[in-house]
C-alpha cells in the first residue's frame, strides 16, 4: 500500500504495480498546511479522492493491475449515533470519487480523535 494525494502522484503509484492506494486524510498536513488532519472536510476529501482516481484511470490501459483505491474519511463524518450519516458519506467516496473501499479509524469501538 501507498498514500497518493494528487493526480501524478496517482500516476506514479499506478505504473509501480502497487497492489493498495490509499488517500489518506494525511492530506492535510502533508498538502494542504495544517498542523493535524481534523481540519480536512468530506469534500476535501472527495476533491482529493476524485483527482487521485483520475491519475490511475488515465494510466488504467498501459499497466497489468490498477491499484485498489481506498479513501480516508476524514474526523466527524462517521461518528454518528445515525447510521444513515455515516453510509451516505461513505457512498459519496465510491459513487462521487471512484473510490473503492473506504478507511475509517475506530478505538475500542469509539472512532479515534486526534
Amino acid at each position: 500500500m501507498v498514500t497518493a494525494y494528487d493526480y501524478p502522484s496517482a500516476v506514479h503509484v499506478a505504473r509501480a504495480g502497487m497492489d493498495i492506494l490509499l488517500v489518506g486524510d494525511s492530506v492535510a498536513m502533508v498538502e494542504l498546511g495544517y498542523e493535524n488532519t481534523q481540519p480536512i472536510t468530506l469534500r476535501d476529501m472527495l476533491h482529493h479522492c476524485a483527482t487521485v482516481k483520475r491519475g490511475v484511470t488515465a494510466v488504467a490501459s498501459q499497466v497489468s493491475q490498477v491499484p485498489l483505491l481506498v479513501g480516508d474519511m476524514p474526523f466527524g463524518t462517521y461518528e454518528y449515533q445515525d447510521t444513515d450519516v455515516a453510509l451516505r458519506n461513505a457512498y459519496a467516496f465510491v459513487k462521487e470519487a471512484g473510490m473503492d473501499a473506504v478507511k475509517l479509524e475506530v478505538r475500542n469501538g469509539i472512532p479515534r480523535t486526534y
